[in-house]
């Protein structure tokens, strides 16, 4: 059996078990990023995603943005680091002055996503026999009316919306009563609030920085960002002077790396000083 760790999905309200994130799949977020690929990055974090289960009893096709949004940070928190550092600009500083820098915790931004994540809105209207069911997309960077509908039921007759195409659902849709219509937009519009006021960085002087549904990635992207240079350098540290393999090194978590690195930076520092005052010693005899 190997480590692996657990991580709750909201809107089943159960806890999955997952593996490590290791450098090679941290090396590949971070040149999916470099190279400005949104696509790219999703689609290969969707199935990093996939792979890192280890119950594997997640239905991933159904499972919303937040869900995934919050696996990711978890697993980020757990192999990467329990904080990111931060550079941001705020409304009152000038092009002149220097960027404000701040640590961002991510136990604080998961709990403010589990804290405001609601679960699904169901929208019912007894004279036209109808009910639909809204959450969260299961797309990233979605924000149409459809995008938010699961599930609607007429007359008796179910209709997953996984189950059609986005443009028969958007048939159903534009076919919807007027007043169904409103509900689905108002339930629509609540569910926004909802991850309007998830935060992910507290500011003393102005409002939070919290969560927009249609710059999750760009979130997503500041979860993962590193200096590739520095990641590089890391690894050619324990590879070339601390003698370890390549493969060992790749096969790590960047978490463990980090300490390793801390480790065998400090052996060094100490080594370093006993060979000066061995040669101070020698100089005075």
């Amino acid at each position: 059996m190997i480590w692996n760790y657990k991580v709750n999905i909201l809107s089943t309200d159960t806890v999955e078990r997952f593996t490590s994130l290791t450098n090679t799949h941290y090396e590949s977020i971070i040149k999916f990023i470099m190279g400005d690929d949104d696509e790219g990055l999703i689609e290969y974090l969707e199935q990093l995603m996939q792979a890192l289960s280890v119950t594997q009893t997640i239905k991933w096709e159904t499972l919303n943005i937040i869900d995934k949004l919050f696996i990711i940070a978890t697993i980020r928190s757990i192999c990467v680091a329990p904080i990111i550092n931060v550079t941001y600009k705020d409304s009152n500083t000038t092009e002149e002055q220097t960027p404000i820098t701040c640590n961002v915790e991510l136990f604080s931004v998961r709990s403010s996503i589990n804290k405001e994540y609601i679960q699904p809105i169901i929208c019912r209207d007894d004279e036209y026999n109808m009910e639909i069911v809204m959450h969260y997309p299961t797309r990233w960077n979605e924000n149409k009316l459809t995008s938010y509908i699961t599930d609607i039921t007429i007359d008796g007759t179910h209709i997953s919306s996984s189950g059609i195409s986005s443009d028969d659902l958007y048939k159903i849709v534009n076919q919807l009563p007027p007043q169904v219509h409103v509900k689905a937009v108002h339930a629509r519009e609540t569910l926004e609030e909802s991850i309007n006021k998830m935060t992910f960085l507290n500011l003393e002087s102005q409002d939070p920085i919290t969560f927009i549904v249609d710059e999750l990635i760009h979130f997503v992207k500041i979860l993962f960002t590193e200096n590739f240079n520095n990641f590089i350098e890391l690894n050619y540290v324990l590879v070339k002077m601390a003698k370890l393999s390549l493969a060992d090194v790749m096969n790590m978590t960047p978490i463990d790396t980090q300490l390793y690195y801390k480790m065998f930076m400090r052996e060094q520092k100490e080594r370093e000083k006993q060979e000066n005052s061995t040669g101070d010693r020698r100089s005075l005899s």
